[in-house]
């Protein structure tokens, strides 16, 4: 739960600042909306994977064989 708030956190103020941006006259950003919620979303999975290893104790079956 709180690596999806993390992930929605980040969008939103990746949002604000789209706004703001065009709120003082400049171009928005076109990439906002290819990339940067791809980003997030890694950034979610790498958040969960961190997380599980910690859950894991010693064992991390991602990086152990």
């Amino acid at each position: 739960m709180l690596i999806a708030a993390g992930v929605c956190a980040f969008l939103v103020l990746l949002a604000a600042l789209q706004v703001a941006l065009s709120l003082v006259g400049l171009r928005q950003d076109p990439t906002f909306y290819y990339f940067y919620p791809v980003m997030a979303a890694l950034g979610g999975v790498f958040g969960f994977e961190r997380w599980w290893g910690q859950e894991q104790g010693d064992y991390n079956p991602f990086h152990d064989s």
